[in-house]
């Protein structure tokens, strides 16, 4: 049991983190713009990029 909740908490830990730097650099707008756009979710990329960090 505490095994599973130390690698829980890790995971989160690790999620949140990759969350925070892609909020503060930039890169939410940049995976919008320069991914979501090329494969076809033009009018919604950045509004999807943002929905699928928060």
């Amino acid at each position: 049991m505490n095994g599973t909740l130390l690698l829980r908490i890790t995971t989160a830990i690790i999620l949140l983190t990759h969350s925070v730097f892609g909020i503060f650099n930039g890169g939410i707008n940049d995976f919008g713009n320069l991914y979501l756009n090329q494969i076809g979710f033009a009018p919604f990329d950045v509004f999807l990029a943002w929905s699928i960090k928060l």
